[in-house]
């Protein structure tokens, strides 16, 4: 029988108060992955250092402060520098995290017409499309790394600051393994976001319920990394995608700042862990762990267009049609120069003293304020290719838009769409599952086969000579084929064949045009 004496009681006290002075990473237990961390870029903007010996400095702190972090969550940790990195390596780990861009392993491609046209664009390849080990992009380097692969983290914005919103509070990165109390204070919503209030339906709400990820931001402390965040506009409009938080930035309540696509996860938060709260600590950790679950899965609907339309942007074309768009771009447009008429007066007298700029200060230098645009002028850059149809008659695009919306199709030009009379003289939704079946039925009754066979062409990846191929593929992925806008426009499948008939870009290319 154990005896209980005072010296025992008073150790047992002591050793309970120091337990509770730990703090939160003393008492974390490591799960056991393995993590590559990939470093190479600073908590500063250029602009914040003296001398590139000092940015060198930061780098190294920013990946020494990543290191320690992840050591207290995870068993193993290598962290290299971007310049090192080869896509050999992710193999040996269960999660890669880029911070920094390694050396691409192709270059980009741009392709010109006889008059030195662009026609084709095709940034830097800095892995492969076939990778597919778990990774996670910090700040904008979803965007220099996946957008040749056609990942959907794309630079819809470099404007992330330090608050989440929007978010998905039941998604597991904010419930474990390790446990995150989210502080959610009410606050004001973001200025720029009021801009967008086409997008919602309805009015933009004055506060609302925010999170802190990092303890800078660019907006407070001038100079501080900024984050970024993608479109969102058919983010989930593939099985392999998922929506997880929004937060403060210049664009729409619905921004992806942490999102998933694939094997990938976006954390648009550019801080280091030095800057991150601890809650923002331990949910980065938990996001390291839900992607390490998606090992290879890779991705099924590329988005290799960021330009390219989506149903949403028919609600911008809308609200382009008023004369509130026309005074709203009109005022932003004022509020800009006089921001930079500012800028551009500040520099000038830092030039007098002989006193160094930033890359901002000399741009501004250069700036002069656009001609203002009338009304006509601003409507018909905004109709585009509808202008010649309705002219400046507004109610009529409206009309239009409306009674055509299950029609339009996006070509691959910038935002550029056109009604697809083809599937409208069927009066099925370009998106519907009947169009398919419908076509094929076509092709085996003998009717309007070329319609039928233009739009299997068009809104599939297949490529099948007869109607009995067309009816086999259909039948044996009926229960999972979905519809993607952003993935180009595609019927597609998600049945867990990484191999499945319907998902080949490559093959898409070097088949023959239909009627060919």
């Amino acid at each position: 029988m154990r005896t209980i004496t005072f010296a025992s009681v008073f150790f047992s006290l002591l050793f309970f108060r120091s337990a509770l002075s730990l703090s939160a990473d003393q008492l974390i237990k490591p799960v056991d992955l393995k993590i590559l961390y990939v470093g190479g870029s600073a908590n500063w903007e250029k602009a914040y250092f003296a001398d590139e010996v000092m940015r060198s400095k930061d780098i190294a702190e920013r990946m020494a402060s990543f290191e320690k972090m992840f050591r207290q969550y995870f068993s193993s940790v290598v962290a290299i520098g971007a310049k090192d990195y080869k896509q050999s390596l992710s193999g040996d780990f269960d999660v890669t995290v880029f911070d920094g861009v390694p050396p691409p392993i192709a270059p980009r491609e741009i392709v010109k017409d006889s008059s030195g046209r662009t026609i084709s664009y095709k940034p830097a390849m800095i892995i492969s499309e076939d990778f597919d080990r778990p990774a996670v992009f910090i700040g904008e380097t979803g965007e220099t790394i996946g957008r040749r692969i056609g990942v959907k983290t794309d630079w819809y914005c470099l404007c992330l600051d330090a608050w989440a919103l929007n978010f998905r509070k039941e998604h597991p990165i904010f419930n474990g393994p390790f446990p995150v109390k989210m502080t959610v204070e009410t606050r004001p919503t973001p200025e720029e976001a009021f801009h967008y209030e086409y997008f919602l339906g309805h009015k933009t709400p004055e506060n609302l319920p925010m999170w802190r990820v990092q303890t800078k931001g660019y907006s407070t402390d001038k100079n501080f990394r900024i984050g970024m965040v993608s479109r969102p506009w058919g983010f989930e409009d593939s099985p392999d995608a998922e929506f997880i938080s929004s937060g403060v930035c210049q664009k729409t309540l619905d921004a992806v700042a942490i999102g998933r696509h694939g094997n990938f996860l976006h954390w648009g938060f550019a801080a280091s862990p030095e800057f991150l709260t601890n809650e923002a600590q331990a949910a980065l950790a938990n996001a390291i762990f839900y992607i390490s679950n998606f090992n290879g899965k890779g991705i099924i609907a590329r988005k290799y267009n960021d330009r390219r339309a989506t149903r949403e942007y028919l609600k911008e074309l809308k609200y382009y049609a008023t004369d509130e768009a026309y005074e709203g771009n009109l005022k932003l447009n004022q509020q800009f120069d006089k921001r930079m008429a500012e800028e551009k007066k500040n520099a000038e007298e830092k030039t007098k003293k002989g006193e160094q700029l930033t890359s901002l200060e000399k741009s501004s230098l250069t700036y002069t304020p656009q001609p203002v645009q009338t009304r006509e002028e601003f409507f018909k850059r905004q109709m585009r290719n509808f202008y010649p149809l309705f002219g400046n008659d507004r109610e009529a695009y409206t009309r239009y838009l409306d009674e055509n919306r299950d029609y339009f199709y996006s070509e691959d030009g910038s935002y550029k769409i056109s009604v697809d009379e083809d599937v409208k003289s069927l009066g099925i939704p370009y998106y519907d599952k009947r169009l398919p079946e419908t076509c094929i039925e076509m092709l085996e009754k003998g009717v309007d086969i070329e319609k039928a066979a233009r739009i299997l062409d068009r809104y599939t990846l297949c490529s099948f000579d007869t109607p009995a191929e067309w009816r086999s593929w259909f039948n044996k992925y009926k229960d999972n084929i979905f519809f993607t806008e952003t993935g180009g426009y595609y019927f597609m499948v998600d049945s867990g064949d990484k191999n499945a008939e319907g998902n080949d870009y490559k093959k898409k290319a070097l088949k023959k045009p239909a009627g060919k």
